[in-house]
């Protein structure tokens, strides 16, 4: 730039880097990024250099995805990124933040972003996707094997920490969400540990009455004991019935070529009995 054209820097206070002579500087409180996007609103045909130094990580990945936003240039603690063309792809939730954790390079706005990453993908979890999925996606993330450096006080392999990451994300909530499904065992209750996909057809044939699946997510009740007890009690003219809680779900399940379909393509379920609702049963 010359200094008939001087780059100008959009920087939060308490900043540390240098900035080029011939520069302009505007510089905003933290408390003002409202009116620092306006600011960039009402200049959106000038290139900017949003700047930020700090180790906030909500603070950084708010900053990150303005200047994505606005198809900006960026600069966090020194490290330089630039926004001008990837941001104009009008990218939002997950995929947004897929493609800021693949331009990341220090660790701040990486664990930033990917802790955001992980937490948005696991609330779709097991709902719109299952977790291999999610995991995929992250490794998807990653087309080369980048290192983040002083990540943990040391250089890591970004593809590596941020699957690693999700798993071990899943592998927690899993322990978690099983501390409060522990069946309360009494003269009523009995707690008998199966194999869903061997044994459960078996059990339930041997054991009229209320049974629950007790598991963790993703642990395959669902794909292992529920739809296969489903197709197969309605092989045998039992007439089950399929409820879930929510619809999306519903949508899911009877999309599985397991189960509604199969039984539609065999004249199991009449023909315009195929809507999606609260509660489902061949009839």
């Amino acid at each position: 730039m010359t200094s008939d054209n001087p780059l100008t820097y959009l920087c939060i206070e308490n900043y540390t880097s240098t900035i080029p002579e011939n520069s302009h500087v505007e510089e905003f409180k933290i408390s003002q990024l409202g009116q620092l996007k306006q600011y960039i609103k009402k200049n959106k045909t000038m290139t900017f250099v949003l700047l930020i130094d700090s180790i906030d990580k909500s603070l950084v990945l708010n900053f990150a995805k303005l200047a994505f936003e606005f198809s900006q240039r960026l600069q966090i603690n020194s490290f330089e990124y630039d926004f001008r063309e990837i941001g104009k792809a009008n990218l939002k939730e997950h995929s947004l933040l897929l493609a800021l954790v693949s331009q990341a390079k220090e660790a701040v706005l990486f664990e930033a972003i990917l802790y955001s990453l992980v937490n948005s993908l696991s609330n779709k979890s097991p709902l719109l996707f299952s977790e291999e999925v999610a995991i995929k996606i992250v490794e998807e993330a990653f087309t080369t094997n980048h290192m983040i450096l002083g990540l943990n006080e040391c250089d890591v392999n970004a593809k590596k920490f941020a699957v690693a990451h999700i798993k071990q994300t899943f592998i927690k909530r899993k322990e978690k969400v099983k501390k409060f499904i522990t069946p309360d065992v009494n003269e009523n209750v009995i707690e008998v540990e199966l194999d869903f996909e061997k044994d459960l057809i078996n059990f339930i044939g041997k054991n009229p009455g209320i049974i629950c699946l007790n598991d963790g997510v993703g642990s395959g009740k669902t794909k292992n004991g529920i739809l296969p007890c489903f197709e197969y009690f309605c092989s045998k003219n039992q007439y089950p019935i399929l409820i879930t809680p929510l619809i999306a779900l519903t949508q899911k399940l009877i999309s599985d070529d397991r189960n509604y379909k199969i039984a539609q393509d065999k004249n199991i379920l009449d023909s315009h009995d195929n809507k999606t609702h609260d509660c489902h049963r061949y009839r």
